[in-house]
């Protein structure tokens, strides 16, 4: 997944494609190529009579190729963005267009939350013509690494644990995570260009000690009394740990040492590939899985999966979400050996 920059940059330098066809369900992605086209491809001079931003709710495909095709004003070349163009009709027409297409005409189209159907004519010009490019949603166990490139993209760096805490308790939502490292940066005031915990607790808002990363570590260690402490402050405080969010992270750190224990004896490097964590977490997960055997993993994971449920609604009258997660913590200490 490339950045936009390196999407972009044979056309800034005046030999691009003459469309660049944009879906998938990321939105993220899918903004940064637009942002970063808007700002780069023509100058502000340019822009005055050369750029022009339609939407697929309140134009027509017809409308978009006339837009193209219009000459130039003291420019070489123009930018014409369509956003929401999984709303236009009569996309078949694109088709006699990409034949031969304005080559001073660059033609952005925003199709996302939507696929094109891979096996049409138009499909098979876009990527012949142009630049096909789908934004996909990060894996769970993709995001630690894709929050470091991001941080190392501002010229900083972030101590493991910070990371974990972090990745951890902000969640899979690309957006807030940019937002929260970039308050992070704003807030690093001495420039030392590291992040630590104390940074994650003071900006994100997070505790030291009761977090969802502390309560993984106590479960694993089944380290219950400490495990229900940090619960009982979830429940006083729902927002700082949403069940939900909590649900979700459990079942993944469960999901890695079920991975864990499957993997036998290999080295640490090859274990955090195949867990998806930073190496400096895997003796972690190597101690964890002395505590829990494969079974007691498997019953582990089906008893958050039953509470998931509940925690929507379905198989329970219950509707408070800290109680929720203190019988789930019984229901783990009581099913799983000793």
């Amino acid at each position: 997944m490339g950045e936009p920059k390196e999407l972009l940059k044979e056309w800034i330098k005046g030999i691009g494609k003459p469309i660049y066809w944009l879906e998938g369900d990321e939105p993220f992605f899918i903004e940064q190529i637009l942002n970063y086209a808007e700002a780069h491809v023509l100058s502000d001079a340019e822009k005055e009579f050369n750029f022009l931003t339609l939407y697929g709710k309140d134009t027509t495909t017809l409308q978009v190729l006339n837009a193209c095709k219009r000459i130039t004003i003291n420019a070489t070349k123009k930018l014409v963005i369509v956003k929401e163009a999984q709303h236009l009709k009569d996309l078949d027409l694109l088709v006699s267009y990409l034949e031969h297409p304005s080559l001073s005409s660059l033609l952005i189209v925003d199709y996302r939350n939507k696929k094109l159907d891979g096996r049409t004519k138009l499909m098979r010009l876009i990527k012949e013509k142009g630049v096909y490019f789908l934004s996909k949603k990060i894996y769970e166990n993709e995001l630690p690494k894709w929050t470091e490139s991001y941080i190392k993209s501002l010229n900083l760096t972030i101590e493991p644990k910070a990371l974990g805490l972090f990745v951890e308790n902000v969640g899979n939502d690309l957006y807030r995570i940019k937002n929260e490292v970039d308050k992070i940066n704003v807030n690093i005031y001495d420039k030392r260009k590291v992040i630590t915990i104390d940074d994650i607790v003071n900006c994100v808002g997070v505790s030291r000690e009761f977090n969802i990363f502390e309560l993984q570590n106590k479960l694993g260690k089944k380290d219950w009394a400490d495990a229900l402490v940090i619960i009982n402050y979830f429940k006083k405080n729902p927002k700082v740990a949403p069940t939900p969010l909590v649900l979700s992270s459990l079942h993944n750190y469960f999901n890695k040492l079920l991975i864990a224990s499957s993997c036998g004896p290999i080295d640490d490097k090859t274990l955090s590939q195949k867990l998806g964590v930073h190496i400096f977490f895997v003796n972690e997960y190597k101690q964890a899985i002395r505590h829990y055997n494969r079974k007691d993993i498997e019953t582990v994971l089906i008893l958050l999966h039953g509470f998931n449920l509940k925690s929507i609604g379905i198989a329970t009258s219950a509707t408070d979400s800290g109680e929720l997660l203190k019988d789930l913590l019984v229901k783990i200490m009581y099913s799983v050996k000793k």
